[in-house]
Protein backbone atom coordinates (compact mmCIF):
# COMPACT_ATOMS: atom_id res chain seq x y z
CA UNK A 1 0.00 0.00 0.00
CA UNK A 2 1.36 3.28 -0.76
CA UNK A 3 1.61 5.95 1.64
CA UNK A 4 -1.08 8.36 0.21
CA UNK A 5 -3.35 4.61 0.30
CA UNK A 6 -2.41 3.97 4.19
CA UNK A 7 -3.24 7.65 5.05
CA UNK A 8 -6.90 7.68 3.19
CA UNK A 9 -7.49 4.03 4.91
CA UNK A 10 -6.11 6.07 8.33
CA UNK A 11 -8.65 8.70 7.87
CA UNK A 12 -11.30 6.23 7.28
CA UNK A 13 -9.99 4.23 10.80
CA UNK A 14 -10.34 7.98 12.37
CA UNK A 15 -13.80 8.83 11.30
CA UNK A 16 -14.90 5.39 12.83
CA UNK A 17 -13.55 5.58 15.66
CA UNK A 18 -14.94 9.11 16.35
CA UNK A 19 -18.15 8.58 15.55
CA UNK A 20 -18.38 6.27 18.25
CA UNK A 21 -16.12 8.12 20.73
CA UNK A 22 -13.51 11.41 21.24
CA UNK A 23 -10.18 11.49 21.95
CA UNK A 24 -8.56 13.45 24.15
CA UNK A 25 -4.98 13.13 25.32
CA UNK A 26 -2.29 15.52 26.65
CA UNK A 27 -0.54 15.82 23.55
CA UNK A 28 -0.07 14.80 20.30
CA UNK A 29 2.39 11.69 21.00
CA UNK A 30 -0.08 10.44 23.19
CA UNK A 31 -3.31 10.80 21.38
CA UNK A 32 -1.15 9.31 18.38
CA UNK A 33 -0.67 6.44 20.79
CA UNK A 34 -4.29 5.76 21.96
CA UNK A 35 -5.33 6.37 17.67
CA UNK A 36 -2.95 3.11 17.62
CA UNK A 37 -4.55 1.60 21.05
CA UNK A 38 -7.83 1.95 19.46
CA UNK A 39 -7.68 1.37 16.59
CA UNK A 40 -5.16 -1.57 16.37
CA UNK A 41 -3.75 -0.54 13.49
CA UNK A 42 0.04 0.25 13.96
CA UNK A 43 1.24 2.53 11.70
CA UNK A 44 4.59 5.31 12.02
CA UNK A 45 3.61 8.57 13.84
CA UNK A 46 4.56 10.58 10.84
CA UNK A 47 1.40 8.37 8.90
CA UNK A 48 -1.12 9.04 11.95
CA UNK A 49 -0.10 12.73 11.57
CA UNK A 50 -0.80 12.69 7.30
CA UNK A 51 -3.97 11.15 8.13
CA UNK A 52 -5.07 13.54 10.83
CA UNK A 53 -3.78 16.02 8.39
CA UNK A 54 -6.10 14.95 5.79
CA UNK A 55 -8.95 14.71 8.19
CA UNK A 56 -7.96 18.50 9.18
CA UNK A 57 -8.16 19.49 5.54
CA UNK A 58 -11.52 17.60 4.12
CA UNK A 59 -12.93 19.69 7.45
CA UNK A 60 -13.59 16.07 9.04
CA UNK A 61 -12.17 17.11 12.17
CA UNK A 62 -12.05 20.18 14.59
CA UNK A 63 -8.16 21.80 15.41
CA UNK A 64 -6.87 19.25 17.44
CA UNK A 65 -4.81 21.79 19.62
CA UNK A 66 -6.99 23.73 21.83
CA UNK A 67 -6.74 26.02 25.00
CA UNK A 68 -10.09 25.67 26.74
CA UNK A 69 -11.48 28.70 29.03
CA UNK A 70 -10.03 28.99 32.72
CA UNK A 71 -7.24 26.46 31.33
CA UNK A 72 -3.74 26.39 32.66
CA UNK A 73 -2.66 24.16 29.37
CA UNK A 74 -3.72 23.39 26.34
CA UNK A 75 -5.30 20.00 25.60
CA UNK A 76 -5.07 17.36 22.48
CA UNK A 77 -8.88 16.66 21.34
CA UNK A 78 -9.78 15.15 17.84
CA UNK A 79 -14.04 15.48 17.38
CA UNK A 80 -16.02 14.94 14.30
CA UNK A 81 -17.32 18.28 12.85
CA UNK A 82 -20.57 17.85 11.32
CA UNK A 83 -18.93 17.11 7.56
CA UNK A 84 -16.99 14.66 9.61
CA UNK A 85 -20.26 13.28 10.93
CA UNK A 86 -21.38 13.41 7.77
CA UNK A 87 -18.37 11.69 6.24
CA UNK A 88 -18.58 8.85 9.37
CA UNK A 89 -22.17 8.30 8.79
CA UNK A 90 -21.42 7.60 4.92
CA UNK A 91 -19.12 5.37 6.09
CA UNK A 92 -21.48 2.76 6.82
Amino acid sequence: MTQDGETNALVFLLLGLLRRQGLSALNEDFGIDILITETGHYATPNIWRAAITAALSAKYIYEPTTLRAGALHCEWRLELTPVGFEAAANLL
